[in-house]
């Protein structure tokens, strides 16, 4: 998001921020935005004033310093806040210090993730891998955006079920889209406790091990036509970035289609964007640490006590989740609270809770069944 503050939605890099005049903050930028710290009109300007409205980032009227800012982790911003915002300093800092004892927060937090992106974006193209025909979804949702095909196709010989996955093209936000649908058959083996079918684990492209049940089902959707697709559409709009995502065992095909994108050398990891909502824990910890350096943009959407984020489990073959989680312990109506944990398996968000069990969060998130509100198109 170039020159837009993620915590705020708005760009503070404008010659009317004082931020920008900073060093320490332009430090956090260069850090955390990189894009956006490079191109603040001033940047080269060691002048800062001492004007600070408490609480309040001047520039956009919102504050930073929240429990939900990521900014409000960041030793650089704290020093930033120290220095220009003494009143502000101290009331921010009970607050983090009560918040950190009543929720046991995760150890860091990424800038990057936006709760509007995952909601009004990434959510509805998840949800119109439910769909007969994802176009519906895409007109109601999108600008000018153009379903390239959807795939069916056999891939769960234990269940005999399919596998579904389609390509588009959203001009509007300039990205090429690849979808993925989860499955009954695999709901019923989580509501069934079956883990026989995660036993089995494949070498993987970008590097560790993989659960073979989720590579084939990858794979065959991937070699099914989606590859052909995708080619088409990266030669017609080479510049555009990549969106990936998926819900259930959709979120699980997501993130291996991520990263044999760039495994693979197919797309650059920096033009990469993977969100996914109740995905499964994927491969082993060497493929999760991989997935870790590999991918630059990769959140995982978790709804409170969803089961399927928790399956397999860790003493089986030692799966293990890969960064970052964005877990919401709520309704997940607009305006909810969330985490975003740093770590690959983090006590500050999902995994910490004594109970996951729940198949309803599962199928809910963002307040809609994702099932339903894909096959409703997106309404």
């Amino acid at each position: 998001m170039d020159k837009v503050n993620p915590r705020t939605g708005v760009s503070d890099c404008t010659v009317y921020s004082y931020l920008c005049y900073n060093a320490l903050y332009r430090q956090v930028m260069a850090e955390q935005c990189p894009k956006t710290c490079n191109k603040c009109p001033g940047a080269g300007n060691s002048a800062s004033t001492s004007t600070c409205v408490d609480l309040v980032n001047p520039r956009t009227g919102v504050s930073d310093c929240t429990k939900t800012s990521s900014y409000c982790r960041n030793s650089l911003y704290q020093q930033l806040m120290r220095e220009q915002c003494p009143r502000t300093w101290m009331k921010w800092a009970l607050i983090l210090v009560w918040f950190s004892f009543a929720t046991a927060a995760p150890s860091s937090f990424d800038a990057t993730y936006a709760d509007d992106v995952a909601r009004n974006k990434m959510l509805p193209l998840a949800a119109a891998a439910y769909a007969k025909n994802p176009q519906t979804c895409l007109t109601n949702k999108f600008t000018n955006a153009e379903l390239k095909r959807q795939l069916n196709v056999k891939c769960d010989s234990f269940r005999s079920d399919k596998c579904s996955g389609f390509t588009a093209v959203l001009n509007g936000d300039k990205a090429i889209v690849l979808s993925f649908r989860g499955t009954d058959a695999f709901l019923q083996l989580v509501s069934e406790s079956d883990q026989s079918v995660f036993s089995k684990q494949i070498a993987w492209i970008g590097g560790g091990k993989v659960s073979k049940y989720f590579n084939d089902a990858f794979m065959d959707v991937w070699n099914g036509g989606m590859k052909d697709d995708f080619n088409t559409l990266r030669a017609k709009y080479p510049t555009y970035q990549v969106w990936v995502t998926g819900h259930s065992l959709g979120g699980a095909m997501a993130t291996l289609a991520a990263s044999y994108l760039v495994a693979a050398n197919l797309v650059p990891a920096a033009n990469v964007e993977l969100v996914t909502f109740g995905q499964p824990r994927t491969g082993n910890k060497d493929f999760s640490a991989a997935h870790d350096k590999q991918m630059s943009y990769t959140f995982r959407v978790t709804h409170s006590r969803d089961i399927v984020p928790h399956v397999p489990p860790e003493d089986l073959e030692g799966y293990y989740h890969h960064k970052y989680e964005a877990f919401y312990h709520n309704h997940m109506k607009p305006g909810a609270s969330f985490e975003v944990c740093a770590a690959d398996e983090d006590k500050g968000c999902s995994d910490g809770l004594d109970v996951t069990t729940s198949i309803d969060e599962h199928l809910h998130y963002f307040d809609v069944d994702v099932n339903v509100y894909g096959e409703k198109g997106c309404k």
